[in-house]
């Protein structure tokens, strides 16, 4: 798959999120993988942080504290209080 088609079916998934589940009363947490083209190593890693259009969508669910770390490195941490519990998300 190229970078382009990748980057398409995000934003199908992200659609689908928005309009299909981001209803509910509940929190989502995100997390994006290194790349998943086919072969691999072929995208264009030249840019800073996650390199996909939509990417600032997900600032509704990456807190505020984390966005710039995110934003820059592709990972975050995300306090579920209500489980006691803390979720990292991790860009590998």
């Amino acid at each position: 798959m190229s970078q382009e088609e990748v980057n398409e079916e995000l934003l199908v998934v992200l659609d689908v999120v928005k309009n299909k589940l981001s209803s509910g009363d509940w929190d989502m947490t995100v997390s994006l993988g290194n790349h998943d083209a086919f072969p691999k190593n072929e995208w264009d890693f030249n840019t800073i942080g996650p390199s996909f259009p939509g990417r600032t969508e997900f600032k509704q669910w990456i807190p505020e504290s984390e966005y710039d770390r995110w934003d820059q490195h592709g990972y975050y941490a995300k306090d579920i209080p209500d489980l006691k519990a803390r979720v990292l998300s991790l860009n590998t």
